[in-house]
């Protein structure tokens, strides 16, 4: 098999298997809901439960057994002893008819309340997706950084060599040799560091995805880049502010909470009018003279109630004043938070076109510079140069190359800071 063709079989494995890695490796990817998130989401919604359940009718049922002992004296009736067991049941039904609103303004704002914690809820994924995603630019950062260390250390290694080689034939002096080996002791430092940062960033990254933290293995940092190059406009992420972003929509969900719970204290001070029935059967001894027997006594009473809050001593007032307090705050809260996004959206998108431009000079600048190297090469084959030239150029090349992972590095973070505020 030619050369070139068996290159070109490598050349098309590599693409492949570094294919599959990029489809496993997604910077941003679902997470699993929190349990104690779903927890909150639950309580809400069996306060809106809780809440709905004042607006229906009632039923109670009460029964009761004992002795009665007592004398009596009844007028011309000889006296006697009432004695022996006595029963009694008794059912209530009550149904709320009419509250001027107050049960309805109540209720939605259980269901406004219902609506904050389920966003919440979709903050908190967010939060951890991001913390996620940022997890995953540490670990293909640090491994890409231990990449261009270990290249480092190699060409001071063989640069050491050569200035023993060079010191030994007196053609140079120990102070030169001692800095050359300082080098060394310095990019084996570095080294070190880097193989110590890819073990702690898969650490976390194992935590936070404990399934598959391999999937980011050996993936240039370039391969996450690319997953964000897509951005949307900024008048497209500042009219995505007021629905795409969770936190602002659970701020609205408050305020609207706060409306309807001042609504309602309002609407308490209002009479409510109500249906209520209620049968009695009683069942106990009677002794008149010639009659020794038992009765059974029952009634049922249906009545319409309406009842109208007078003086509670200031109660409602102070829940009135409190609740229109409480709205304020959320009102403000919405406006300070709005504005705030807008102003983190606009800088965070300014500042992703200027690190988009900056890349695409320092890839411009990184061609250069392995072109130079290819140039040196050429020239230490000619005798024109030495190797000491090639070795600087190749470690120009690398500082190139690392100045550009640290803009693509800032590029993703600061994505994932915007995503973490709208939903991209």
């Amino acid at each position: 098999m030619r050369a070139d063709v068996l290159l070109l079989y490598i050349v098309f494995a590599f693409s492949f298997l570094n294919g599959t890695a990029f489809a496993q490796c997604r910077i941003v990817e679902p997470v699993q809901p929190n349990e104690r998130d779903q927890l909150a989401v639950e309580i809400a919604a069996q306060d809106l439960n809780l809440v709905r359940s004042r607006a229906r009718p009632t039923l109670q049922s009460q029964a009761s057994i004992g002795y009665l002992e007592q004398n009596s004296r009844f007028g011309i009736i000889d006296p006697s002893n009432l004695s022996g067991e006595v029963a009694s049941l008794s059912l209530n039904a009550r149904a709320p008819l009419y509250q001027f609103g107050a049960l309805r303004s109540n209720i939605r704002s259980a269901v406004s309340g219902l609506e904050e914690a389920s966003e919440n809820n979709l903050i908190a994924l967010m939060e951890r997706q991001a913390n996620l995603a940022r997890s995953k630019l540490a670990y293909v950062y640090a491994e890409n950084i231990y990449d261009i260390r270990l290249a480092q250390l190699q060409l001071t290694k063989a640069g050491v060599e050569r200035a023993e080689i060079q010191f030994q034939r007196g053609l140079l002096s120990e102070a030169a040799l001692m800095q050359k080996q300082v080098e060394v002791r310095e990019d084996t430092l570095r080294e070190g560091l880097a193989q110590l940062n890819i073990e702690t960033t898969f650490r976390e990254l194992s935590h936070l995805s404990p399934n598959r933290p391999h999937d980011c293995s050996n993936l240039p940092l370039s391969a996450l880049s690319v997953q964000v190059q897509l951005l949307p406009s900024l008048d497209q992420l500042l009219k995505g502010i007021k629905f795409n972003s969770p936190e602002l929509r659970s701020l609205k969900a408050a305020l609207r909470a706060s409306e309807y719970k001042t609504k309602f204290h309002k609407r308490s001070r209002l009479p409510a009018l109500s249906a209520e029935v209620n049968a009695f059967l009683n069942e106990g001894p009677v002794n008149f003279g010639p009659f020794n027997d038992r009765i059974n006594l029952s009634s049922v009473e249906a009545k319409l109630v309406l009842s109208v809050p007078l003086y509670d001593g200031g109660h409602l007032s102070a829940e009135v004043g409190k609740a229109q307090a409480e709205e304020q705050l959320a009102r403000l809260k919405v406006l300070r938070r709005e504005r705030g996004m807008r102003d983190t959206v606009e800088r965070l998108h300014s500042s992703l076109l200027i690190h988009r431009r900056k890349i695409e000079l320092l890839k411009e600048t990184l061609l250069t510079v392995k072109r130079l190297s290819s140039i040196a090469e050429k020239q230490v084959e000619l005798g024109e140069a030495s190797k000491t030239d090639l070795d600087q150029s190749a470690l120009e090349a690398l500082q190139a190359e690392e100045t550009l992972l640290e803009a693509q590095r800032d590029y993703i973070s600061i994505y994932i800071d915007l995503m973490e505020i709208v939903e991209l």
